[in-house]
């Protein structure tokens, strides 16, 4: 009798998680990203803007620098990538021969962030420029842009 009463515990138990599971699928959006395969898993380069963009992240708030969307992103949408943005907007500090940073070990690390975060703004941007016309990457690669200044801003004016 207590093996039936426990038989009967524990499929009512399968029973209410299953339908828990049921409600929460059905309250799921059912729309997909853009850049989404059809079997819902993201295409590799989605993966990598992702990533890049959190590498980024970090390193802006190690440098102490919040994270900001451009202006043309804020007001829901950003074009794709300039000329400017592919060549000289993205260069590294220690790439740039007027950046000239205190020799300082804080200087120094500034400068070894803001060139990481140039290296990958300036892969965001050419992953952005190779999807053509895709509103998300876009929207990275305007972010990356925007860091990338900001921290080349810290570097080359670090004293």
């Amino acid at each position: 009798m207590r093996v039936l009463a426990g038989l009967l515990l524990g499929a009512a138990c399968a029973i209410v998680v299953a339908c828990g599971g049921a409600k929460k699928a059905a309250m799921a959006p059912a729309t997909m990203p853009a850049a989404a395969s059809p079997s819902g898993m993201q295409s590799p380069e989605r993966e990598e803007l992702e990533r890049l963009d959190r590498e980024i992240e970090q390193q802006l708030g190690q440098l102490g620098l919040a994270t900001s969307e451009p202006p043309a992103c804020a007001m829901g949408g950003c074009p794709g990538p300039t000329a400017e943005q592919m060549s000289t907007g993205l260069t590294p500090p220690s790439s740039d021969p007027t950046c000239k940073p205190a020799p300082s070990e804080l200087c120094q690390s500034s400068c070894k962030f803001s060139d990481s975060i140039c290296t990958n703004a300036k892969r965001i941007c050419e992953i952005a420029d190779d999807l053509g016309n895709d509103a998300y990457a876009n929207e990275k690669c305007a972010r990356g842009t925007e860091s990338c200044t900001k921290s080349r801003a810290k570097c080359c004016g670090c004293v």
